[in-house]
């Protein structure tokens, strides 16, 4: 998910806007779309973090990608269908590991 969502930013930052392909970047969102899709149910699932009560790396690299998605779909509209209402798990999966003293001593912004 994290890479769908710097693709979306690179296509719509860097590239020149005469030079965007719509139809490429409607693909890479409905991947984006689809990866955490996927990712809801298996978040809703572990009930706390995966490795139960000890957070592990998919946990952290869960958190981070659904933080970036939602922290750049304020400048990039495209992602704003990412919707946490859509969601929920993963909203409070990130939240939660955003609450962590490693997190909040590292802030994204």
């Amino acid at each position: 998910a994290a890479e769908k969502t710097v693709q979306v930013v690179y296509e719509q930052m860097l590239r020149p806007t005469d030079k965007q392909h719509e139809p490429w970047l409607e693909r890479v969102l409905s991947q984006l779309e689809a990866a955490y899709d996927a990712l809801e149910p298996l978040v809703a699932a572990a009930h706390g973090w995966f490795g139960g009560a000890r957070l592990l790396q998919p946990d952290v690299t869960t958190a981070v990608a659904w933080r970036f998605t939602q922290f750049m779909a304020a400048d990039f509209a495209p992602l704003a269908r990412i919707d946490p209402a859509r969601y929920p798990a993963l909203a409070a999966h990130s939240a939660r590991a955003e609450a962590l003293p490693a997190f909040v001593e590292t802030p994204l912004d």
